[in-house]
């Protein structure tokens, strides 16, 4: 039936009825159908149509299929503008099914308001059969025979998160799985482990934060995909992490699909914090102090949400502005929510949390009402792991500006660590370390090193000025491979150029030596001399010829990426005359100090070499990724700030 068949329609929604309802028309009917603007004018001009419309977004769980950019056509558009005007403080969501390659991007394109959710159905088109009908109830069954039917299975996941260094008490899986039995009945519950390795919470390395979100994400799909067809699953998350990994994880466990608890072990004792779903209810006291900020709305930049579960709890707002400012940023002002007493003498229980979580709503309904150009939302917890979990759960990523940060508080300074969407943090911060290291040997051609660093420095100077403050460099033209260990080791760049000869069979490359004659450096050779130095940075550019056969040779030995040397290597295949090398560095690099990702300053500079020498020399830029990054996630350098 069509959208102008009203009763038929009417008959449908009260359930007398069953047909598809085809609010775009249908082939029988050829005045039903949509296409053009007078036929989309009907459509809203069509009272009956749009009151359906409203009813069934009132009434039902919309689940958009195949709609490609479909939803901003002029009906469904003003369908989403009315239902973010209405239905922004709505509890309930709907849903929008889409790949998971094009989950973020479509996620950014509804506001929260509209309360509509972007749920990956796989990886291929291909999955979206089965998925649909992984929805259907079994055969025989209705959906309401299906609810009447027995209670269904019981299963439990659990995830296990064990994050830090030797002075914590990691929490073993016999220890784990007898608590599980206890509180919740399940003798044999499906127990996750995600364990990162031990390390100094104090010193987490930015590469180590994002092997952390990519664990966390792999690990929240895993316990999707364990719970069974029709059981009823719960899922428990338990373990010892800095706080920003349960915020994190909070947030990306919002749309499991069934109850969660949080079950921790304090430090140092043998009580246990148990914080239910299905059990948390709201306490009669209130607490907490709040403090809310005034704005001035002639700039932009980030707005700091805090929670001190104790009085005791540090909150430093110059060290958290000086955080904010390294990725190019602004801190907007500071809305603080804390817990009156101290936890040494009066702790927060979790009759408090639901209290805790109704001044979390109130905040981010008064940011959203705030007309502010606020760009982000920055998260400082202090309290225990429970407190952060459940404040990520209350947290969409699109709630104000683009992403949300949750820093790490050490000593008396914030670091950064984890973020959602992650791939929208920087890795970088102002200014990025560039060691661009040349050889001239006196028995080669020459490789036009210093113009190579001109150019990139000419380029550079057009984004920002002469004084860079996006990239600082340091030049080495005649490098040594003395002087280059005894450089990386000083300098500890984040970015590592290196504009030499490559060997012919690919396996290495010629620096100088005394005298200025070339040397020969094998792979293996090189590779074991960066490993000494324990810089690790985040890109190398292998600017020299015939580095593509070293690159992947290098992947197999253990090399620059297998061995967390770096994550991201760009090279040469084949043997590329230097001009090439350098009109392309001189454009990668100005796109990456604009805020870009890998893959936009890539395709842009081989647009550069494209467009002079063809497509052959374009296809000889090449590059390489660790395990589970993608180049369009990657955003090295923080944007520039906005102009005010």
């Amino acid at each position: 039936m069509t959208w102008r068949d009203q009763a038929r329609v009417e008959r449908v929604i009260r359930g007398d009825e069953q047909a598809i309802l085809h609010l775009h028309g249908h082939w029988s009917d050829p005045a039903s159908i949509i296409l053009g603007g007078r036929s989309y004018q009907a459509i809203r001009d069509a009272s009956h149509a749009q009151a359906v419309m409203s009813t069934l977004r009132m009434t039902r769980t919309l689940v958009f299929i195949g709609h490609g950019s479909g939803l901003v056509d002029d009906n469904w558009g003003l369908f989403l503008r009315w239902t973010e005007d209405v239905f922004a403080g709505s509890e309930y969501r709907h849903y929008r099914l889409v790949r998971e390659s094009e989950r973020v991007r479509v996620q950014q394109a509804h506001p929260d308001a509209q309360r509509i959710v972007a749920l990956s159905y796989g990886d291929n088109y291909d999955d979206l059969g089965p998925f649909l009908q992984s929805l259907v109830p079994a055969q025989g069954e209705t959906p309401q025979t299906a609810e009447a039917s027995a209670e269904p299975e019981r299963h439990t996941v659990v995830l296990r998160i064990n994050i830090g260094d030797q002075q914590y008490d990691w929490l073993s899986e016999a220890t784990l799985r007898a608590k599980v039995h206890e509180l919740f009945g399940d003798p044999d519950p499906q127990i996750l482990t995600e364990v990162h390795v031990r390390v100094d919470r104090k010193a987490i390395h930015p590469r180590e934060w994002r092997t952390i979100a990519r664990q966390l994400l792999a690990l929240r799909d895993t316990a999707k995909a364990a719970a069974p067809a029709g059981a009823k699953t719960r899922y428990i998350v338990a373990g010892q992490a800095p706080l920003p990994v349960f915020a994190y994880l909070g947030q990306l466990m919002q749309h499991v699909g069934g109850p969660i608890a949080l079950i921790n072990l304090r430090r140092g004792t043998d009580v246990w914090d148990v914080i239910d779903s299905e059990a948390l209810t709201r306490g009669d006291r209130d607490l907490f102090a709040i403090d809310k900020p005034g704005l001035a709305r002639d700039k932009s930049g980030r707005i700091a949400l805090v929670v001190r579960c104790s009085i005791d709890y540090l909150y430093l707002e110059d060290p958290l502005a000086e955080r904010v400012a390294a990725e190019g940023a602004n801190l907007l002002c500071s809305y603080k929510i804390t817990y009156s007493k101290s936890h040494k003498k009066e702790p927060m229980v979790a009759t408090d949390l639901a209290v805790l979580l109704d001044h979390v709503r109130d905040a981010l309904s008064w940011m959203g009402e705030e007309e502010v150009e606020a760009d982000g939302l920055v998260v400082a917890i202090g309290g225990p792991a429970w407190v952060a979990f459940w404040i990520g759960l209350e947290l969409n990523p699109y709630t104000l500006g683009d992403r949300v940060d949750f820093p790490n508080l050490v000593g008396r300074r914030y670091v950064p660590a984890l973020a959602s969407p992650m791939h929208t943090a920087p890795w970088i911060e102002c200014p990025a370390r560039i060691l661009f290291a040349g050889a001239e040997p006196v028995n080669g051609a020459r490789t036009r090193g210093a113009k190579a660093f001109d150019s990139i420095q000419d380029a550079l100077e057009l984004e920002h000025g002469r004084d860079n403050p996006v990239l600082k460099f340091r030049f080495k033209g005649a490098i040594r491979l003395d002087m280059f260990q005894r450089e990386v080791e000083l300098y500890s760049p984040d970015i590592l150029h290196l504009h030499l000869h490559g060997r012919k069979d690919g396996n290495g490359f010629a620096f100088e030596k005394e005298g200025g004659d070339g040397k020969l450096v094998d792979a293996d050779g090189f590779i074991e001399m960066l490993r000494s130095t324990k810089v690790r940075p985040a890109l190398v550019v292998l600017s020299a010829c015939n580095s593509a056969a070293m690159g992947p040779a290098m992947v197999a030995r253990e090399s620059l990426i297998a061995s967390g040397i770096a994550e991201c290597v760009v090279y040469m295949d084949g043997e590329v005359p230097y001009a090439v090398a350098i009109a392309f560095a001189s454009v990668f690099y100005g796109v990456l100090a604009r805020g870009n990702t890998l893959l936009t300053a890539l395709d842009q500079g081989k647009s550069r070499v494209r467009a002079e020498w063809g497509e052959k020399s374009a296809q000889m830029i090449k590059y390489l990724l660790a395990r589970g990054l993608a180049a369009e996630e990657i955003q090295l350098l923080p944007k520039p700030k906005k102009a005010r």
